[in-house]
């Protein structure tokens, strides 16, 4: 497991800033084996202009994490290779349902 547990909204931003410029298999190989991997699945999205979209994603990759609670970091693969984030404490959340609006995401 990984200890990669943001302190604030500040660091949670800054780790998926550093993120965001690696490939997945960087991803893979910075964190490890995933935990859970799930197949490919499309998620709306509902801009803050109204504007809805569907976003296709190749596969979900979830990498469990330690620190003063257990979380997990989900790592979306979009169609065009490029990665999102989705970072919660709730370890039974599923990931493919429709996009949680919460600070946690990127």
């Amino acid at each position: 497991m990984n200890n990669y547990e943001p302190k604030s909204k500040e660091q949670l931003e800054e780790f998926f800033e550093s993120l965001r410029a690696k490939s997945i298999a960087e991803i893979i190989t910075l964190f490890g084996p995933p935990a859970r991997e799930l197949g490919p699945c499309k998620r709306e999205r509902i801009h803050w202009d109204g504007k809805m979209e569907i976003v296709e994603y190749s596969r979900i990759l979830g990498f469990l994490g330690t620190g003063s609670t257990a979380h997990i970091l989900w790592v979306y693969e979009c169609s065009n290779g490029q990665p999102e984030f989705f970072y919660t404490v709730d370890l039974e959340a599923d990931p493919r349902l429709k996009e949680d609006h919460s600070k946690h995401a990127a």
